[in-house]
Parts: C-alpha cells; structure tokens; sequence
C-alpha cells in the first residue's frame, strides 16, 4: 500500500496525503501530478523556441527583415505554442476519458469522472501557462539560446522541489505557504481539485506570472540584439 512508503518518498513520488488512490479520482490525480511535470516541461520550451529559435538555428534575417514589428511575431508565436498546449489538455482529456469508459469504471460522485477529469485539465492549462510564460521570459532574458534553455529547464526542477517541501512541511507554516508560492506545481492541490476546488488566491497569482513573465519577455526581446555575442 502507498502508506507504506515513507512522507518524503511519497512527497518526491508525487504522490499527496490526502488522496485515495483506490478510487478512479484519487488514483486518475495521482497521474495527473506525473503528466504536470511533463506539460511544465513542454510549455517551458514551447515558450523558450518562441522567442529564440530563430536566434539558435541562425534564420533571423528571414523572419525579421520583414516589416513587422518584432512584438507582433513575436506574439503570433506565443499564441501558436499556446494552442499546441491547448491541444496537448484537451487531448489528454479525450484519451483519459475514452479510457475510463471502455474500461467501465464506476462514476465518481459529485460532479462525476467528467467533471474531475475537467478540473485536472484546467490545472494543466494554467500550470502550462505558467511555465510556457516563464520559458519565454528566460529565453528573452538570457543572451544565448541555450542559457534560456537551462534556466528554464532549473525552474521547472526548482517548482518540483519547491513542491515537495510544501507536502513534507504541510504542516508547518509558513514554510508550506512559502514553497507553494514557489512552486506553480502547488497553486492547485490534488484533493482540491478531486473535489472542484479553485482557490482564487492562487488562481490569480498564475494569472498574475504568467502576465509578468510575458510582459518581460516582450520587452526584453524588444529590445535585445538578435544575434547573440
């Protein structure tokens, strides 16, 4: 059984305390956590190739000598990685669900599997959000390609690590509330959203990053030299 394992074992695994993974809405967030990682990941660097991959594979003078402003371009391509993020949820949404169904499962109560499944997807639209924001915003920041690459790839574990602290120390204030801040990972926890719960504090504050990272990165590109030195 899962409580067998030790907190920290659990806390690095993913896995939170208040989730009982016996029941196709515990054992479905417990899954969700594992692909959180893989979005934040993804959206990090659909972010970061927005804003530098023309600087890496060395094609600016074909995109930039056209008359555009760069900001335009620039968020032409934020709204494209955007909808590959879009489509990214609402297929994982389609496929979970198409997999619940032809196994036969029993509905969860409430608001049933559906409604769960939806919630998660909200949780994966803004932690991805999140992220593709903050992917951008370091790639803009840091000179070269690759640099934007590492820093965004360190926020990602630095979120991760962020949000194990938070389950070891839940208990603990204000520690838990200073690493789920740090960690977008936490803004929405999994028996919140098992049981539809949003809190608008920490809806607000993805809102609010993801607004600062894109602001900054819109700036910073704005006015950077193009080719890196």
């Amino acid at each position: 059984p899962v409580a067998a394992f030790r907190k920290f074992a659990r806390a690095v695994m993913g896995i939170p305390d208040d989730v009982d993974m016996s029941t196709c809405p515990g054992f479905f967030a417990v899954l969700e956590v594992y692909l959180g990682i893989l979005v934040a990941v993804y959206a990090t660097h659909l972010g970061g190739d927005a804003v530098s991959r023309e600087t890496a594979d060395g094609t600016d003078e074909f995109l930039f000598v056209r008359p555009l402003p760069r900001g335009r371009i620039l968020a032409a391509k934020l709204v494209a990685a955007a909808v590959y993020l879009a489509l990214f949820c609402a297929l994982n949404l389609a496929v979970s669900y198409a997999a619940f169904r032809g196994l036969g499962l029993p509905e969860s109560p409430g608001a049933g599997t559906l409604g769960v499944m939806l919630d998660f997807t909200w949780w994966l639209a803004l932690l991805g959000l999140v992220f593709l924001a903050l992917g951008a915003l370091f790639a803009a920041v840091c000179r070269r390609p690759e640099r934007g690459a590492r820093a965004g790839n360190l926020c990602v574990l630095v979120a991760y690590l962020s949000g194990v602290v938070q389950e070891m120390f839940s208990d603990r204030e204000p520690v838990a509330t200073i690493a789920r801040v740090l960690s977008p990972f936490r803004y929405f926890l999994a028996p919140d959203l098992v049981s539809g719960v949003f809190e608008p504090g920490f809806v607000a504050l993805a809102l609010g990053t993801a607004a600062v990272g894109l602001r900054v990165a819109f700036v910073r590109f704005d006015s950077r030299a193009l080719v890196p030195r």
